[in-house]
């Protein structure tokens, strides 16, 4: 039996998340204000640190186990995020599902399908890239990891159903989008930075 939809997104926020900088990070300036804010400021590095690690790990048959474990650690502190922020603010911050931004909702559903079920599986892929570097521009090939078969792993989550088909094949459509521009594991970062600005409003 189909359960009824509760959650809805905005069409209109599934635009592409920002290109990767030379070091992974979210905006430095948003960086300093969350330093007073102690356990988003860590579950925020947390996130950063376990998608540097993905993108960082020798992908082969040996490895493949962490890049897993670590696209499982990095989607869990992006979500834990919400469970921190009222001890840091002091009052009720808004949840991801009370928001409308369908980039965050995606990243939510992909969370709870490897919490409550076998990790993601990933695979890299190649991309040219240019680093304008001090002496000029640096043109190298950028690794990013992408999860094959989306649509089947975001349905994993028991909550899936909780969204309208329409939603659903859009906020999985742009996931499928943005993984494939600069990998998931930008997509990450980029979703922790975007619900930081929002609570932060």
């Amino acid at each position: 039996m189909r359960m009824p939809t509760q959650w809805t997104i905005d069409p209109k926020s599934l635009s592409p998340f920002s290109a990767p900088g030379v070091f992974m990070r979210i905006a430095p300036e948003l960086e300093k204000q969350i330093e007073p804010y102690r356990q988003i400021s860590e579950r925020v590095s947390c996130c950063v640190q376990f998608c540097f690690q993905i993108s960082h790990d020798q992908f082969d048959k040996a490895n493949e186990l962490s890049g897993r474990k670590h696209l499982r650690a990095a989607l869990t502190e992006f979500v834990s995020i919400e469970e921190v922020a009222k001890g840091d603010f002091g009052r009720e911050m808004p949840k991801i599902l009370n928001l409308y931004d369908g980039r965050l909702h995606v990243l939510r559903l992909l969370r709870h399908a490897n919490i409550h079920g076998k990790a993601t599986e990933i695979e890299p892929f190649l991309r040219p890239a240019v680093w304008p570097g001090p002496d000029g521009d640096v043109e190298f090939n950028y690794i990013g990891y992408r999860i094959p078969n989306l649509m089947d792993e975001v349905k994993k989550s028991k909550q899936w159903n909780k969204y309208s088909p329409a939603d659903l094949s859009s906020i999985v459509a742009w996931l499928e989008q943005d993984q494939s521009s600069w990998g998931i594991q930008n997509s990450i970062v980029r979703a922790a930075e975007q619900y930081v600005r929002i609570l932060l409003r």
